[in-house]
């Protein structure tokens, strides 16, 4: 058993388009994004000193990143504060807090997925809260799992026909336009809010991203070709040759 410190996102905008993202881009994903941030260790240690440090403190989001080697193809974001430093311990890594997207077997889609979010991704932040502990039993996570609550999130921007199988039936194109519409509906409610999507000190009122709209997402197909309209925000199967 290791223990591992870690930043989880608490901000519920943020955290569901983040975990979306993930889940797109690997469909067996059940756990919540996070930032590891200590560890591993034997045993659980006091936190009380590094929860000091960084309660409170903004974390930006602001570039995509990889870790591309042999048999490696993790995709990133790049996470930083003022003194997220001073509460860093991973002997086994270099300082470089990130928020992992993807970490799977496909290099060609991991390289997609890296263009998509440098053409759109723009700059998040969010408020920590407190370290939190995450145990790893023979390199098998033990956290909640969130699929349920990402999957509602995505029902609310690309319509109730979305489920865990559906996802698993689309093809690596048809997940990264949905990832593109998760910027662009993010991106557009940023610009109208004009805020930097820290929406956790708003308790009192419920975020809802945009409007909701029922797209017509799956085709009768689910594997045939689609398109990307974006001044709609709607996915449409393409039309054949005559």
């Amino acid at each position: 058993m290791r223990y591992f410190y870690v930043i989880y996102v608490k901000d519920e905008l943020l955290n569901n388009f983040i975990n979306a993202i993930r889940l797109l881009s690997n469909p067996s994903e059940k756990h919540d994004c996070h930032i590891t941030v200590r560890g591993p260790y034997s045993q659980p240690i006091e936190k009380r000193i590094y929860d000091i440090i960084i309660q409170k403190e903004i974390i930006t989001i602001k570039s995509v990143g990889t870790f591309f080697g042999p048999s490696q193809n993790t995709v990133f974001l790049r996470c930083d504060s003022e003194n997220l430093k001073k509460v860093w311990s991973k002997p086994d890594y270099d300082y470089n807090p990130h928020i992992s997207l993807y970490d799977g077997k496909s290099r060609k889609f991991a390289e997609k997925l890296v263009r998509v979010l440098n053409s759109h991704l723009v700059n998040f932040s969010f408020k920590v809260d407190e370290l939190h502990e995450l145990v790893s039993i023979k390199g098998k996570i033990v956290e909640p799992i969130t699929v349920d609550t990402t999957l509602s999130y995505l029902k609310r921007i690309v319509g109730n026909k979305l489920n865990r199988e559906n996802i698993t039936k689309l093809n690596e194109e048809e997940r990264l336009l949905l990832i593109e519409l998760l910027i662009e509906d993010l991106s557009l409610y940023k610009s109208k809010k004009r805020l930097l999507v820290s929406l956790s000190d708003q308790k009192t009122e419920k975020t809802r991203i945009l409007k909701t709209v029922n797209y017509e997402l799956f085709p009768e197909n689910l594997n045939q070709s689609t398109v990307f309209d974006k001044k709609f925000f709607k996915y449409q199967p393409n039309k054949k040759k005559e």
